[in-house]
C-alpha cells in the first residue's frame, strides 16, 4: 500500500502504457476502449435515461411517445413549407427556318 494510504498512485497515463503490454492485447483493447473520450458522459446520460424509464415510467414514457410523434409532425410540415428552387424560365419560342 502506497505511503498516503491511497491504492492508486499513478496517474491514468501511466497505467494504460503498463497495460499496453503486446503479450497481452485483449487487455489492451479493453484498456483503450475505456480511454475513448466522452465515453463517461455518454455512459451517464444512458444510465440517466434508464433510470428514468424505470423509476418514473408513466411520465418518461409519455414525454418520449409526444417527442416521437412531434419529431414526425415537425419534419412533415419542413418538407411541405421548405424552399424549392425557382424553375428556370423556358427559352421563348422560336419557329422553325423555312425549309429550302
Amino acid at each position: 500500500m502506497p505511503a498516503d494510504g491511497g491504492l492508486h498512485t499513478e496517474d491514468a497515463a501511466t497505467a494504460v502504457r503498463a497495460r499496453l503490454d503486446p503479450s497481452r492485447p485483449g487487455e489492451a483493447k479493453f484498456i483503450r476502449w475505456l480511454t475513448i473520450p466522452g465515453l463517461a458522459w455518454r455512459l451517464a446520460l444512458i444510465a440517466m435515461v434508464l433510470s428514468s424509464v424505470f423509476f418514473f415510467s408513466r411520465y418518461v414514457l409519455f414525454i418520449v411517445a409526444i417527442s416521437y410523434m412531434l419529431s414526425g409532425v415537425i419534419t412533415r410540415l419542413s418538407f411541405t413549407f421548405r424552399r424549392r428552387p425557382s424553375e428556370p424560365t423556358p427559352p421563348a419560342y422560336e419557329e422553325a427556318p423555312e425549309p429550302r
